[in-house]
């Protein structure tokens, strides 16, 4: 679904561009809503941090991947991503874990 919409939206925008770039920019804004909307819906629903990870690993695949810079590029991109991860990781580590408290007895 993801594939077609993405097909679908590239040919409506280079379509858009024979009316003065008026459809590019509508394109542009209902996806940008549209991103937007589900954005919300993932926060909202708690999952905000999942979302904004895929929305990383698709800017790389979007940006990185088809620039054509090459192998070494390619890998000081994904090998400092990994080292940001991984630091993150260690440097903050699991959450503390809360203490166990006895119920009062009235």
């Amino acid at each position: 679904t993801i594939f077609t919409n993405n097909i679908q939206v590239t040919f409506l925008a280079f379509g858009g561009g024979i009316l003065l770039g008026i459809g590019t920019l509508y394109v542009l804004i209902y996806n940008g809503v549209l991103l937007g909307a589900v954005a919300g819906l993932a926060i909202g629903a708690g999952n905000g941090r999942p979302f904004f990870e895929l929305v990383v690993a698709g800017l790389v695949e979007g940006f990185v991947t088809p620039a054509g810079h090459g192998l070494s590029v390619a890998l000081v991109i994904g090998i400092g991503l990994g080292a940001i991860y991984w630091g993150l990781v260690w440097w903050r580590g699991a959450p503390p874990a809360r203490p166990v408290t006895a119920a009062r007895v009235p």
